[in-house]
Order: C-alpha cells, then structure tokens, then sequence
C-alpha cells in the first residue's frame, strides 16, 4: 500500500474552541559533538540554547500549526520562565491565534510563584541522546496542584472551560511518589483527568519517569478516562511489566484500558491495541525512514501533539471503529519533521510547511494499517526483537 497524502489540510477557521496542554517546561542546552562522543573524553561542541519539556512541546506546536492552545506549564516566575513565555507569546502573534490565548500566557498567574525553573544539558551524537536534567523546584510539593486549581480557576472566569475540545498531559515532575500510597495515582495528573472527564472532553496522556515509577496499577482508574495514552517501548516494559517481553505485554489486556493506547518505538514507527469495542488486533504506523535524523528529542511529544490536531479537526474521527489510523499518520508526519530538528519545540510548522516536508518522504511506505489477530502476534515477535537488538546496542567507538 502506498502513502496517501493528509486529507485534513489545516486547523478550522474559525477555531472550534482550545487544546489545554499541561506538562513541564525547562531550559534546554543541546550539545552536539565533532567528534563521536566517548563517556569521560573531552570533545570540542556546538551549543545550542533551546526550550523543552511536554508541556512546551505540545504548546509550540500546537500554536505553531494554528490551534489556538492554552498551556498549563510547570515554569516558575524566573527569568528563564519569563524566557518560555516570551517564546510562546512570540509563536501565538506569528500564527495569528486568537487573543484569550496571549492574555492567557501574558497572566500573571501563567507563571508557579517562586519556583524555579528547570534546565537539561542534552548530548546528541551518533543517532542518540543523553540527558542530564533537573528537576523544577518548588517551595512546596503542593505548590503546583494548587497552580494547577488556580488555573482551572481562572479558565472558567474566563469563559474557556467549556470551550477545551482536547486536554494533553504530559510529564508532571509534581507527581513523583511520596509516600502517599502506593496504589494511588498522581494528584495533579489526576485532578486534571476527573475535572475534564466528567465534562466529556477528550483527554491524552503522555507520562514521563515521575508518574510511571507509582505503576499501572495506581493509575488504574485513570487509564480507564483517557481517549490515548501513549509511551515509548521501554517506558512500555518499565510500567506495565518490567521483566517481561514488549510482545507479552501488548497483548495484555491490562494495555487497553484506555480507549487507545499508542506504543511509539523510535526508528521503527509506532504501534497501537485499544478497547474492543475501539478495535481487534493491531495498528502498525511503521516509519517513513526519511532522509535524516538529526534529534529524537521531543518526537513523542510531536506524535501526540499531531494525533490531537487532527481529532480537533475531525472530533468525530476517533469515535469511529479503527479511528486512530488517520491522526497516527498525522502524528507520525509530525514526530519525523521534529526529528529533522534540534530539540521539542525549536520548529513550530504550519500546515504547509508540513506539506512541503511530507512530499520528500520516500514513497512505497505504508500508511497505518489495521493487522488482525492472527498476523499481530508475528509482527510483535518481530518488533520485539528488532527493540530488544537496538536498545542493548553498544554506543558508537570514539
């Protein structure tokens, strides 16, 4: 089967309402070395100052393609999360987004009150990353649910609640364990999931290390809430089975609480099992393979933010058995022109300029496609392989 082109061409206009995007937002330093990179060497580098986190990442992109989006972001009141919303004040004026979204982020509630926000040193060299990362500090563990309530405070003032089509969650350092129990689930990721759920909003999850490490049995009913919850492969086997085999686990049906649940497994594209009454089987989005790959860094975070853009343009596209075929082709387009890039958020492309970008994929690649049971449990095999093989590969020689 050959690759068709999108068929949904840009987001409406009038804009049919907002995305809420909640996750972290840091500083990024991005070092990209001559020379192979040799733990304990020294190597002369590119810096490159850039921003990140789930959170930005979503929002810049988001912005950037035209949905008018409005970030809850875990950025303190500091000269770096001054830096954060000048750039995203910056991507909402260049795409010429509707003015609650840049009152919104120019409010001086957008900012966690005297919290500092965080920054990582990425290391990008021979098709990987390192990461070196801090986490955002907060007076108190409390501090950002209670950023979290006064937001949710704030959008409904201001007449917006009722008009988010789509909540994205994304990493919430706040959610780390704390002995609060361990069956329990995090409390801002959790608060976020009741409030949007009992308004029938559609809600996407991406968690990152501090909301996996409480385990899928805390967020039991969570899951049960989310129209996608997407993780790597290894974030995969870290939360639902550490010790098992990826092809084990995605046959589970402890994988498909969520109506969807996404698998994205780096150069080998992403995989998708959901709710029977959803789908049967497997969806198997495999890579375009494009011509090069520069940084991974926030592809995950692209694949979400371009499945949301296309249930806001098309809401009914998800409620449809196999629903999540056309806006995976949509985030895997977006996941691989982010990788042509350094960091998450550095590119915001519009619907064009991703246009352009789709035509200097390789033909003959398949579009997502729907594979039955019987075929699923050989190609997991396969898949499981081929990722047991890459992660266990040795880093390059100097």
């Amino acid at each position: 089967m050959g690759r068709k082109k999108e068929e949904a061409q840009g987001p409406p206009h009038p804009p049919r309402g907002y995305v809420l995007a909640v996750g972290g937002a840091n500083g990024e330093y991005t070092l990209t070395p001559s020379s192979p990179y040799r733990e304990g060497g020294k190597h002369q580098v590119r810096s490159h100052p850039l921003y990140g986190g789930s959170g930005m990442n979503y929002a810049a992109k988001l912005m950037g393609y035209g949905i008018p989006t409005i970030p809850i972001l875990a950025a303190g009141d500091d000269a770096l999360g001054g830096e954060i919303r000048a750039e995203l004040l910056r991507i909402a004026a260049q795409a010429g987004l509707p003015r609650p979204v840049s009152d919104w982020v120019g409010a001086s509630h957008f900012l966690v009150p005297k919290a500092r926000t965080p920054r990582s040193t990425i290391v990008v060299a021979g098709g990987r990353r390192t990461i070196f990362k801090e986490t955002v500090a907060l007076e108190d563990r409390g501090d950002f649910l209670r950023h979290v309530d006064r937001a949710l405070e704030a959008l409904e003032a201001r007449g917006i609640v009722d008009r988010v089509k789509a909540v994205m969650i994304g990493h919430l350092q706040a959610d780390e364990p704390n002995g609060d129990g361990p069956q329990a689930p995090g409390p801002c990721t959790k608060r976020i999931v009741d409030y949007f759920h009992a308004r029938q909003v559609p809600i996407f999850a991406n968690f990152g290390d501090s909301q996996l490490r409480r385990g899928h049995e805390a967020w039991r009913p969570v899951l049960e809430k989310l129209e996608v919850f997407q993780l790597n492969a290894d974030e995969l086997v870290r939360f639902y089975g550490p010790g098992l085999e990826l092809d084990a686990i995605v046959q589970d049906e402890m994988v498909r609480r969520s109506k969807y649940c996404v698998v994205t497994m780096d150069k080998f594209g992403a995989l998708c099992v959901g709710a029977p009454e959803r789908m049967n089987g497997l969806i198997v989005a495999w890579s375009s393979k494009p011509h090069k790959v520069v940084d991974t860094t926030g592809a995950g975070d692209a694949f979400l933010s371009g499945v949301v853009s296309y249930a806001y343009e098309v809401p009914e596209e998800l409620q449809r058995r196999q629903g999540i075929l056309r806006p995976m082709a949509r985030g895997r387009l977006w996941a691989e022109f982010t990788c042509q890039h350094l960091g998450g958020a550095s590119e915001t492309p519009d619907a064009a300029k991703l246009r352009a970008f789709e035509s200097t994929l390789p033909n003959g690649y398949a579009d997502p496609n729907a594979v039955d049971e019987a075929h699923a449990k050989t190609i997991l095999r396969i898949l499981t392989t081929a990722f047991n093989r890459e992660v266990s590969r040795p880093p390059p020689e100097a």
